[in-house]
């Protein structure tokens, strides 16, 4: 039962891990475009 909750809570852990690495990669992403912009235009 112990093992169980512990993987649960892992588990639960790791989606949220995955779910902040994809916002801050969408964040990057749209930075480098807004860079790149201010690049161009400058």
């Amino acid at each position: 039962m112990a093992i169980s909750e512990g993987t649960k809570g892992l588990k639960m852990e790791q989606e949220f891990v995955e779910k902040e690495l994809g916002a801050l990669y969408e964040f990057t992403l749209k930075l480098e475009e807004e860079l790149n912009s201010i690049v161009v235009h400058s």
